[in-house]
């Protein structure tokens, strides 16, 4: 019987693709692009492949990322993908960023909707803040940052459920 990821790998997992991603196949089989050397190119994939290797490379990496990020959107995947490591804080950190609402289903692209799914995934919220509509729908983030103020002293990072859960 195969055990279903908890939240918190299948978010990282996300993100380890958007990591993925960002090495081309052809990078990897020697091809290099203009204006690179192969070095450089080698240093590009095995940095990948250590980030994609290491869940503490990966958070490391996501700190130092978060600091140096300067768009909105980029910040937001970043703490996003720290809240999988049981960084409440980070919370906070993907409502300040939260895309604005689209003005049609869909509008943000998949990546856009990224911060709300994990919220949903990782923080038990009440129904009446999780928004509705599935995957393209964004958290009430005023009626979150309310309720996570209200009770952050009593959300614990589990890592067996690789979710946060309220204590007592």
């Amino acid at each position: 019987m195969v055990r279903p990821m908890d939240p918190a790998s299948t978010y990282r997992d996300l993100f380890r693709q958007v990591l993925r991603d960002r090495v081309p196949r052809s990078w990897r089989d020697g091809f290099v692009p203009p204006g690179m050397t192969s070095q450089e190119v080698e240093a590009w994939v095995r940095e990948t492949d250590r980030l994609l290797g290491s869940d503490a490379a990966l958070r490391d990496w996501l700190e130092a990322e978060l600091q140096r990020a300067t768009d909105r959107l980029g910040r937001h995947l970043v703490a996003a993908a720290l809240l999988t490591f049981g960084h409440l804080h980070r919370a906070f950190d993907v409502l300040d960023t939260m895309p604005d609402p689209p003005a049609h289903r869909g509008g943000l692209g998949k990546v856009g909707y990224f911060g709300s799914n994990a919220l949903r995934a990782l923080l038990p919220l009440p129904d009446e803040l999780r928004g509705h509509g599935g995957w393209y729908a964004l958290v009430d983030v005023d009626g979150v940052r309310a309720w996570l103020t209200a009770h952050a002293d009593r959300l614990v990072w589990s890592e067996a459920a690789g979710a946060f859960a309220m204590s007592g």
